[in-house]
């Protein structure tokens, strides 16, 4: 019980330890801070429990697959935040400050998501198990490694940003991007708004889902052992949509540079 508990909440707290290692190290070093840190940590534990408590009436909805949609919409906003917010961050546009709230709803967005999953995992395995300082001790050593493995993420990053490697970012910030956004892939086909599909590989073999590794990788880049034809196009398009939107911030930011020398001329 111990090492469900600590794989379980890894899975849940450890992307948005990796997301709040990519503001600081990367995209908005200013953002979280430790004077922001804690109302941001506020709202999102306030928002969480408050769409909890609504979990069991939003389910209801839709013929029974309302909170299903609602994750689906919570996930969607999530990545079109960061998308947004990061790519204008990375051009250095002058509206840097909505940059930054679009970054803050998409943190708030995904702590809503993996809090409410954290706390229905809570609420049932507490409720059927006896041994509570097990699952204590459980949540304890996940955060543990969640904590220590985001620093190590951080250095990393900053290792990366410091030689200008950028482009090597850029590729990990936009694999972060689509892992975030391909976990719609199931929730749709649990309620079969699309059908289940046939697996391309299955490299279980190697690394399993559901073990440290594979929710590690998840974290990271939105690992599946057994991908979909479904999840592999998304994937790739979440990603390619990543460069598409930087390029036209690109191009919209060096036209304005352009009339600006030419005004000033």
């Amino acid at each position: 019980m111990l090492i469900n508990t600590v794989i379980l909440v890894l899975r849940d707290m450890l992307p948005l330890f990796i997301l709040a290692m990519w503001f600081v190290a990367y995209l908005s070093p200013r953002l979280l801070t430790v004077k922001s840190i804690l109302p941001i940590t506020a709202v999102g534990i306030v928002a969480t429990l408050v769409f909890f408590s609504f979990a069991a009436r939003i389910s209801n909805y839709f013929d029974g697959a309302g909170l299903e949609l609602f994750l689906v919409i919570l996930i969607s906003l999530v990545y079109v935040s960061l998308l947004l917010g990061s790519a204008g961050k990375l051009n250095n546009l002058n509206h840097n400050q909505f940059s930054d709230k679009l970054l803050l709803i998409g943190f708030c967005c995904l702590f809503v998501i993996k809090g409410m999953n954290f706390l229905i995992y809570f609420n049932g395995y507490l409720s059927r198990s006896s041994n509570d300082l097990g699952i204590v001790i459980g949540i304890l050593v996940a955060f543990g490694i969640a904590a220590s493995f985001s620093i190590l993420c951080f250095f990393i990053l900053r290792w990366l940003a410091e030689s200008s490697r950028r482009s090597i970012l850029n590729v990990l910030w936009a694999l972060f991007l689509a892992g975030s956004v391909t976990q719609t892939v199931p929730l749709l086909a649990q309620i079969d708004v699309i059908s289940g599909a046939e697996s391309l590989w299955n490299s279980s073999w190697l690394i399993k889902d559901s073990s440290e590794f594979g929710h590690i990788l998840k974290a990271l880049m939105g690992y599946e052992a057994t991908p979909s034809v479904r999840f592999i196009l998304v994937y790739l398009g979440s990603i390619s949509l990543f460069y598409l939107v930087l390029f036209i911030m690109s191009t919209a930011r060096f036209s304005t540079m352009v009339k600006g020398s030419v005004n000033e001329s």
